[in-house]
């Protein structure tokens, strides 16, 4: 999406502000990912309970993740929300935060080094993406398009090489220990053959090692924690399933 389709946030966005100015019933505040546009938080939108002094929820000049609540573009009024941002919604913003400040970092990096002027560059970046990592990940996805729109040959090439050295790094490594005993005459020979299948399946991800009887190690590698969870996900599911040929108890983790 284009920074002119995205010049005012809407109604559930997630956004992140920073407060201006407090007042008894509330805080000005402006919201940093539409270029300082002003917005109110009231202070029946800060938190859950009730709040008998505002000083002690938000501060001035600190930043917070708010959810837009209200947007009226007739008179150009915005409200915001903090209690109704959950903890997961949180993280999220934080992360793209992260990738954001990132994306700024690369471009930045790669300008100096090859004596691009920055400033023009993250003009024109600006006014063709609200995010510059939605530019970063463009690069990577349909490069040619944007060689048409003139954007340095020598910037795309190496935002490219970057963020490619980046992925083949980046591993994720996740484990769980399973006690797994194979039932019947044939137990150790299903639990073999159950191993010999994840194995097969999940040759690039997977490694099972023994830790004496009947305790297994699981470790699942992947580039990203979403994949990672997913296949650890699947496997627990399939061993806990399977009442029939085995009996299976995921350990407690260690607190």
């Amino acid at each position: 999406m284009t920074n002119e389709e995205k010049r005012y946030p809407e109604v559930g966005e997630l956004v992140l502000i920073e407060i201006v100015k407090i007042l008894p019933y509330g805080a000005f505040c402006k919201i940093l990912d539409y270029n300082g546009l002003e917005a109110f938080l009231h202070i029946s939108e800060i938190s859950s309970g009730w709040i008998k002094n505002i000083h002690e929820h938000v501060d001035e000049g600190k930043k917070y993740v708010a959810k837009v609540s209200k947007v009226n573009l007739e008179k150009m009024l915005f409200d915001v929300s903090l209690k109704k941002v959950t903890d997961q919604e949180k993280k999220e913003k934080n992360e793209e935060i992260k990738k954001e400040n990132r994306a700024k970092k690369i471009i930045s990096m790669i300008c100096s080094g090859k004596n691009l002027d920055s400033e023009q560059i993250f003009s024109k970046i600006s006014n063709d993406y609200h995010k510059i990592h939605h530019f970063i990940e463009d690069v990577i996805n349909d490069k040619k398009a944007l060689l048409k729109k003139q954007y340095p040959q020598e910037l795309l090439d190496e935002i490219e090489k970057v963020m490619l050295a980046s992925e083949e790094k980046k591993v994720v490594i996740i484990s769980k220990i399973f006690h797994i005993i194979g039932k019947g005459n044939k137990g150790i020979l299903n639990v073999k053959n159950l191993f010999s299948s994840l194995l097969t399946k999940y040759s690039n991800e997977l490694q099972i090692k023994y830790l004496g009887s009947p305790r297994y190690l699981f470790i699942v590698k992947s580039n990203d924690h979403k994949t990672a969870n997913k296949i650890l996900s699947d496997i627990t599911n399939l061993l806990l399933n399977d009442k029939h040929h085995y009996l299976v108890k995921p350990e407690a983790e260690q607190k």
